[in-house]
């Protein structure tokens, strides 16, 4: 939630970060998520995207941020 973003951000820790969808939630975690990636402080993967390869693909770009 709002901790674990704020840490991230105090910390500047490499994050990946995969909202839950429009389906399972209000779309506030869609909003924080992409903030957070429009600023620099994490990559981000939409649940609906989710998969094997998209999930390697992003943790290993998480790294780079």
């Amino acid at each position: 939630g709002a901790n674990a973003l704020a840490e991230i951000m105090a910390l500047n820790l490499p994050s990946l970060l995969i909202p839950l969808s429009q389906a399972a939630s209000r779309g506030d975690q869609i909003l924080n998520a992409n903030a957070m990636k429009d600023k620099g402080y994490c990559e981000v993967l939409f649940e609906e995207e989710l998969n094997k390869d998209n999930l390697n693909n992003a943790f290993n770009n998480s790294k780079d941020v």
